[in-house]
Formats: structure tokens, C-alpha cells, sequence
């Protein structure tokens, strides 16, 4: 099999900063619902419910987005902008996580709007980069590069090391996609030695990651599920259930590649049992992928080709052409393993069109790059 860019290894890393609140011994959670419970519209009331939102971005992102839609139209009535902003912003990062890019898009732009007018550099920043992580799992490279790179520029112009941190990550994966391991490593080194110093969990869980990613890729498995199990541990302490499910397919990935592949199946089904659970778009197909590259790889074909059908469907529904580029490429083979060579040419052919059309779209990087923010 040819190599794939196997976007769902990558860790894309978002930044969900929020208001404080003082817990005095409750849950964070219990706190914010009693201010909520207060029934006090009031501007503390919209700084809950973005919070709440914040707390279940990545447990419960449908409920994320509930909560922050009521502050949203709470701050509309106040006309209080930051709250706006931020619950704007919450709301683009439920998109994001559930694979709705479009809605995530337009949230972001409309969040970095209303923080552009209060001069709020750092969340313009954050906004950036999380439009740069649609199109990055969009496959829009040049686009992805442009976004990190503008939001980079403003966090080392105000000195925030977690934001740099986030961004050198971000650049490493598009330096990892485009095979440029030289690149990427610098990169995410660099973003690893931030987090260590300033205590950043999260990041340190995707730098991990994306340094067993690269370990992988020099076949290098051992050491990289060492890795990816020093990220899953930091994942389960902080509930990072997007996380587990990422560690829990590259681990067995490794195993695949090791020929392990009864311990690659119970991962993958680990993995995929949070994707589906929380409705994770990206995460499952990503799976269903590797499950029929498995399944490929044990010349099973039939159930390769259930489970590659399956990732198309959502492919197609979230937009991410490498991951419909690896469903074609995996039908191709699969169908010519049952010697249905129509289909499997069929399958070659939609394959190479993704490929190019992938491919002229990282040639226009240079083009793209006179665009403005927008």
C-alpha cells in the first residue's frame, strides 16, 4: 500500500481559554450551574454559561453548544461584546470537535470581529488558530499555514508562551502531513519544551503525540507507544476524551504496523466507542479507516470494504480529503482483493483525482498567501 497522509494521527490542538470562577470546595461545574440557577441575566450569567460550555467541549460537545448559545443570545440582549465574543468563539469549537467546519468557520470569523473591536489580541490569536485547524483537517494546507502563522505572529508580539506553544505544534502537523519530518520534529519539540516549563498538561499531551507520531513514521514503534501512552495518561487526568480516543488509534496503529493486530483491533474499538459516543465526525472515520486498512492488510476483504464505506459516508459529510483520499485508495484495494476490478478502478481513479486535486492545492500556497485574514 502506498503511504497515506493519515490525518486522523494528527492531534489538532484548539484553545478553549475562559473566564475564572472560585470553586470554595464545589465542583466547577456545580458552581457555574448555581450562578446560571440564579436566574440573574446579567453579564456573570453569560460568563457561566460560556465556562459550562468550555467544561463539556470535550465530553459533551452537543451540550457545549447549548450552553453557549444561551449566553450568546443573553449577551446579545446585554450588548456585552466579550461575552459575545467568547460564547461565538465556544460555539465555533463544538462545531469543530462534532466536524460541522463550515458553522466553525463562520462562528470564528464572527468571534475574531467582535474581539478585533475591543482590542483583544490574544483571543484574535486563538480564533486564528483554530480557523487554521478546520482547514488543516479540511486538507487546505496553504490556508491552515497562513491562519498558524498569522496567529503566531500575535502571540509572540504580547509574549503568551501557551499560545505560541499551540501554534509551533499546529505548523509541526503541517510539516508532518507533507512528509517533511525535519521540519515537524523542530517544530514540535519546541512546542514540548514550552509546556514543560510552563506546566501546560494539554499541550504536553499533544506534543507527546505528535513526537510519537514522527517515531512511528521512522518505524520507530516501541518508542512510540511509549509516547502515546505518556499522552494517554495525561488525557485520562484531565478527562480529554477527544484525547483518548486519538491515543487509543495511534497506539494500535503501532500495533498494526508491528503485525499485532488483535491488540490494534481493541484499540481501535476503544477509540472508536468516544468518537461515537460523543459524535465525533473526524474520529470515526478516521477509525473506519483503519479498520479496513487492517482488515486490507489480512486480506479480509469484505468487512475492509463495510467499514471503508462507512469512513466515505462521513467523509463526504465533513469535507477532509485525505481521509476520503485513504477511503478510495482502501475500496481500490479491497475490491481488486475480491477481483471486482471495475469497482477497484473505479475507487483508483477517484483516489487520483483527490491526490491531485490535494496536491495543486499545496502548489497554490503562494497564491494564497496574498490573501487577507478572511
Amino acid at each position: 500500500m502506498k503511504t497515506k497522509h493519515l490525518f486522523f494521527f494528527i492531534f489538532i490542538l484548539f484553545f478553549f481559554n475562559t473566564v475564572c470562577f472560585t470553586t470554595y470546595g464545589q465542583s466547577k461545574i456545580d458552581s457555574l450551574l448555581d450562578i446560571v440557577n440564579l436566574k440573574k441575566y446579567d453579564t456573570l450569567m453569560v460568563n457561566a454559561l460560556a465556562v459550562l460550555s468550555k467544561e463539556y467541549i470535550l465530553k459533551d460537545p452537543e451540550k457545549a453548544m447549548q450552553y453557549a448559545d444561551k449566553g450568546q443570545i443573553l449577551a446579545e440582549k446585554l450588548n456585552y461584546k466579550r461575552g459575545l465574543a467568547l460564547c461565538t468563539k465556544t460555539i465555533g469549537n463544538a462545531n469543530n470537535v462534532l466536524g460541522n467546519y463550515i458553522k466553525a468557520l463562520e462562528n470564528y470569523q464572527k468571534a475574531i470581529i467582535i474581539y478585533y473591536e475591543i482590542g483583544d489580541k490574544k483571543n484574535c490569536a486563538f480564533c486564528l488558530n483554530n480557523i487554521g485547524s478546520v482547514y488543516l483537517y479540511q486538507s487546505n494546507y496553504p490556508l491552515a499555514l497562513m491562519y498558524y502563522q498569522k496567529a503566531v505572529e500575535i502571540f509572540e508580539a504580547i509574549d503568551d508562551k501557551t499560545g505560541i506553544s499551540l501554534c509551533y505544534n499546529n505548523l509541526g502537523n503541517i510539516y508532518y502531513l507533507q512528509n517533511d519530518l525535519e521540519k515537524a520534529i523542530v517544530y514540535y519539540q519546541k512546542s514540548v519544551n514550552i509546556c514543560s516549563v510552563t506546566g501546560d498538561k494539554k499541550g504536553l499531551s499533544g506534543g507527546y503525540i505528535s513526537i510519537a507520531n514522527i517515531q512511528s513514521k521512522l518505524k520507530n514503534y516501541p518508542l512510540a507507544i511509549e509516547y502515546y501512552l505518556r499522552s494517554l495518561k495525561i488525557a485520562k487526568e484531565l478527562g480529554d476524551k477527544t484525547g483518548e480516543s486519538t491515543c487509543y488509534t495511534n497506539i494500535g496503529n503501532a500495533q498494526k504496523k508491528q503485525g499485532n493486530y488483535s491488540a490494534a483491533i481493541e484499540n481501535f474499538k476503544k477509540s472508536l466507542k468516544i468518537s461515537e459516543d460523543f459524535g465525533d465526525k473526524q474520529g470515526a472515520a478516521g477509525i473506519y479507516i483503519n479498520f479496513s486498512d487492517l482488515y486490507n492488510l489480512q486480506k479480509k476483504y469484505l468487512p475492509a470494504i463495510e467499514f471503508a464505506t462507512k469512513a466515505l459516508v462521513l467523509t463526504k459529510e465533513i469535507g477532509s480529503l485525505d481521509l476520503e483520499q485513504s477511503a478510495h485508495e482502501n475500496l481500490s484495494i479491497s475490491y481488486k482483493g475480491i477481483e471486482n476490478y471495475k469497482e477497484a478502478l473505479r475507487h483508483y481513479e477517484l483516489f487520483k483525482q483527490l491526490n491531485d486535486t490535494i496536491y495543486n492545492a499545496q502548489k497554490s500556497k503562494q497564491i494564497l498567501l496574498l490573501f487577507g485574514w478572511f
